[in-house]
């Protein structure tokens, strides 16, 4: 299954924002870290330059605008980060700051998820030869796919307008490229399945009232305590899609990195 182009601007900007900050990383982790990100940069800058081969006009205004959306999550996520092992201890001051980090974060999500849609709506199905989407993001999204189906009443008025006519078509998509991948000989674990679907649904249940709004329905200490926990999941999640890149060869391995 090829990536679309939204996806791939998107993680080129990512990947950008690694290379420019990877000196917060230790020596040890730069030298094992920085060539498979050197390498991973290389074929998303090779991606970018064959649609223009191809008289694809990829806007440079997408990327900016891309860069700068992550470079402000990324930002807030590091600050967020920094206090996840002393969550017991915060003070209730320290445990706002964190809010208004997760607030932050969220509205700067929707704005990369309204940006790569309207990358997507002027390049429908458009993708390239060069980057195939490894298995770990393809499971990732069936299964987020899947969630959305099963809790539909949770998603916002956005997401049932736009999304949810499109659920069942994209949750046959993502099983077929799961398939495929089986067909190549690759073997799918179904405890890779149940365990990314685990976790996001973990997530799910524990972030839905925050995306929704609900700050001073929950409390700022609770919504802190929830933003903690949640990068928490998140960590198992990288492990585990890291886990099925490496078992399946399919894929990268996630580079963390948070500022200093």
């Amino acid at each position: 299954m090829q990536t679309p182009i939204a996806d791939i601007i998107d993680r080129y900007t990512i990947l950008k924002l690694k290379r420019e900050r990877i000196g917060a990383l230790t020596a040890e982790q730069i030298l094992r870290q920085k060539p498979l990100l050197e390498k991973e940069f290389a074929l998303y800058s090779r991606a970018i330059n064959d649609f223009g081969r191809k008289g694809i006009k990829v806007e440079k205004e997408w990327i900016a605008k891309l860069y700068k959306i992550n470079a402000k999550s990324w930002n807030m996520e590091s600050d967020i980060r920094q206090n996840m092992d002393r969550v017991s201890s915060l003070s209730k001051k320290e445990i706002e700051k964190v809010v208004r980090r997760a607030i932050v974060l969220r509205e700067s999500n929707k704005k990369r998820v309204a940006l790569k849609n309207e990358i997507a709506e002027k390049h429908k199905g458009l993708t390239t030869k060069v980057i195939e989407m490894p298995l770990s993001e393809v499971i990732e999204r069936y299964i987020i796919v899947k969630l959305k189906r099963e809790r539909a009443g949770d998603l916002t008025p956005y997401q049932i307008l736009r999304e949810k006519p499109l659920l069942k078509k994209q949750l046959a998509l993502y099983s077929q490229a799961i398939e495929e991948f089986r067909q190549k000989g690759i073997k799918v674990e179904d405890k890779w399945i149940l365990g990314l679907y685990k976790i996001a649904a973990k997530s799910w249940d524990m972030e839905t009232d925050i995306i929704q709004g609900k700050e001073k329905l929950l409390g700022l200490e609770e919504v802190g305590r929830r933003a903690m926990v949640l990068r928490g999941f998140n960590k198992e999640r990288i492990s585990l899609k890291n886990k099925i890149a490496q078992k399946s060869k399919s894929g990268w391995k996630e580079v963390k990195i948070l500022n200093k």
